[in-house]
């Protein structure tokens, strides 16, 4: 038969009610018929890649409609109710405060001690007054031997590890001090030998002199040169920015049986409960995790017995809804195995450990 527009209608028509099942069960009653017309779409253009020796037409066009759902589900994710929370204290307040003078900062405290052949130092800053104030950059150090400046480099820190963070502007107040690290190698040749260790603040004309970090050693053969590494100047205390959504309020609970055969499918239950009515539209997808990998699936939204005023599937505030869930390729022995929502804001989930017993 040519491959027509009309010869595409009589060969699909048969094959409508089982796709519009299908797309409901996987994105919703309300959402079904766009997917079907996107399944549609995607199904005519590609039909001259049809063959029926590689399987039946009915599966293959159901295959479509999965591949639709998942797509839509993921992109319509993004419109889901969402909150950014900024981060704390935030660099945006930080940057609108007036600049730190030499009379706003005291030293508030020292810590220096060594950790796996390396010397640390941290230095916290409190203010001085009431008014808040901001710094940002690197502070300037020179090691001191007996008010003798030493020739010994200085580099900023500016790696992502997290002991020296990232520069920023920070604001500075009376509740909330600032801090910054500096570290050196115990080895190093020439040795040398410091007993104080002066700091200028980026932005400041004082300077403030600390206690030092002592005596380095040279060992023989040792081709290690003195190096100071200088962190920027950080908040003592700070949250990074975080997004939430009505699903961080979800509570998911598993129902994991404590053995099963190994090779054969696993069925196990989860359970959502919501603390406010919460709609799923559109419905997200859950991820199965386990040692061999993960895969993603698209909720049955379609199951669930809780309809809004629109028709919609819903988690009733405080009302558990149970899932069923079935994995397919079934699990190896010992096999740890987790399942997790898919949402704007972070992963809800839950994990369990799934001890697999041979024949």
């Amino acid at each position: 038969m040519p491959r027509t527009d009309d010869s595409f209608d009589v060969w699909v028509r048969p094959h409508l009610p089982v796709m519009q099942r299908y797309a409901a069960r996987l994105a919703g009653p309300s959402e079904a018929e766009e997917v079907v017309q996107e399944a549609l779409l995607r199904a005519w253009r590609r039909w001259s890649t049809y063959d029926h020796a590689r399987g039946t037409a009915s599966a293959w066009l159901l295959a479509i409609v999965r591949d639709r759902a998942r797509r839509r589900g993921r992109m319509q994710a993004a419109s889901l109710p969402s909150r950014t929370t900024p981060a704390s204290p935030d660099p945006a307040a930080a940057a609108g405060a007036r600049p730190c003078g030499a009379d706003d900062l005291t030293v508030l405290k020292t810590s220096n001690g060594p950790a796996m052949g390396t010397d640390y130092v941290i230095v916290r800053l409190g203010l001085v007054g009431a008014s808040p104030c901001h710094l940002d950059g690197f502070p300037v150090v020179h090691l001191l031997d007996h008010g003798r400046v030493l020739d010994v480099p200085v580099r900023h820190a500016t790696d992502t590890d997290d002991f020296y963070g990232e520069e920023k502007a920070v604001l500075v107040t009376s509740s909330a001090p600032a801090t910054f690290r500096m570290s050196r190698s115990t080895t190093s040749c020439p040795a040398n030998d410091s007993d104080a260790t002066r700091v200028e603040l980026p932005g400041i004309s004082a300077s403030f002199t600390i206690p030092g970090f002592g005596h380095t050693f040279c060992e023989p053969g040792d081709s290690t040169a003195p190096t100071i590494s200088v962190g920027p100047i950080q908040p003592l205390r700070q949250k990074a920015a975080h997004v939430t959504s009505p699903y961080n309020e979800v509570k998911a609970t598993g129902s994991l049986p404590h053995s099963a055969r190994a090779g054969q499918p696993l069925d196990f239950t989860i359970t959502l409960t919501a603390e406010q009515d919460l709609p799923l539209g559109p419905c997200p997808d859950y991820t199965i995790f386990t040692d061999a990998g993960q895969r993603r699936y698209a909720l049955n939204c379609a199951a669930v017995p809780h309809r809004d005023a629109v028709g919609r599937p819903y988690l009733p505030a405080g009302v558990p809804v149970t899932f069923a869930m079935r994995l397919e390729a079934g699990v190896a022995r010992d096999t740890k195995l987790g399942w997790r929502l898919v949402t704007p804001s972070g992963d809800v989930g839950v994990g369990s450990i799934v001890t697999v017993v041979g024949r």
